[in-house]
């Protein structure tokens, strides 16, 4: 064990639960003009379960396209690349970490990998595993968020380093958030590096409704499920039967907006923060943006960052692509 601690480091950057403890990002959000709760709401242990059901219908095919696009195309990857130190933001799949290490393995040379994680407890526990997996290999984890983390990174252990970035993590930003994003990675890296970023296509319509739709509601009660976990975290009074959920495809800002639609005027009260808030008939609050993305947007992101395109590889129904940009 003594040898494994000396392959492995984790630092807390920021505080790792995703919510402020004091709540102070949550009354910001609910006392905007236009609502907008942290996608983290969604997803404590019940959203978590949720999710997991979810990512099983059929018609939730996000997740199971990525996880197939990875999979065929990621050893196109090393031979464009060469040896790099892979940088993971957002490393919460260890499957999808194997396929990244085992891309790039070459018995005898030594690995470098640094996991971007929101959750520490996760990277002590997997990075052990994967020590044993792979003995060429070391792990400098970063606990927080990837902006966040992108001035946080260890010194380069390799000429060149891959930012890994799967799963349209990317397409979860604003268009002015995605932009800050890309620039503040880019400040990190040197003429040369590298970035694999993973994102969902625009579609039809009717397949991107559908999926946050679904047939069993489960994406509904995930939904409702960030006033339940508000409730519950913060000692919230709030009537989740007075909503409902929504979500649809804007087509012109190539988005789906996820909310939550007030069915009737209330005032909603969280006596844990002394705070209360206003909703009228049929007003929302946004829980979730996604963008889904064309060859033009993607490129266009990376291009103003000070990105070059180099490379892509979709599905056959180019649901979802892996891009590889180079650092300029």
């Amino acid at each position: 064990m003594a040898v494994l601690e000396k392959r492995l480091e984790v630092i807390a950057i920021e505080p790792t639960d995703g919510v402020s403890l004091d709540g102070s990002e949550l009354v910001t959000a609910l006392c905007r003009p236009e609502k907008v709760l942290p996608t983290q709401f969604l997803y404590d242990a019940r959203g978590r379960g949720l999710y997991q059901r979810l990512i099983t219908l059929p018609e939730y095919y996000m997740p199971r396209t990525a996880k197939a696009v990875l999979s065929r195309h990621v050893g196109n990857v090393p031979p464009i690349t060469g040896p790099v130190e892979i940088i993971e933001l957002g490393a919460d799949d260890i499957a999808t970490t194997r396929q990244l290490l085992d891309a790039y393995r070459k018995p005898g040379r030594a690995q470098h990998y640094v996991p971007v994680v929101t959750d520490r407890d996760w990277a002590l526990g997997n990075g052990p595993l994967l020590l044993r997996q792979y003995p060429d290999l070391a792990i400098h984890g970063l606990s927080g968020d990837g902006g966040t983390a992108a001035g946080a990174l260890p010194p380069r252990a390799a000429d060149a380093r891959l930012v890994v970035c799967l799963d349209n993590a990317l397409g979860m930003l604003t268009v002015d958030a995605c932009g800050a994003f890309l620039k503040a990675v880019r400040r990190t890296l040197q003429p040369g590096d590298w970035f694999l970023v993973g994102v969902d296509l625009e579609t039809e319509p009717e397949i991107i409704e559908a999926a946050y739709n679904d047939s069993e509601g489960l994406t509904a009660e995930l939904n409702l499920n960030a006033l339940h976990h508000i409730n519950s975290h913060y000692g919230g009074q709030i009537d989740v039967g007075k909503f409902s959920h929504r979500a649809y495809y804007d087509a012109d800002n190539h988005q789906v907006e996820m909310s939550l639609r007030s069915e009737e005027w209330q005032i909603a009260r969280i006596p844990g923060l002394g705070f209360e808030f206003e909703m009228l008939e049929n007003s929302t609050i946004v829980t979730e943006l996604s963008r889904k993305f064309t060859m033009s947007l993607i490129e266009s992101d990376f291009t103003a960052a000070g990105f070059a395109y180099r490379s892509a590889w979709a599905d056959v129904k180019e649901l979802y692509a892996l891009f590889l940009f180079r650092a300029e």
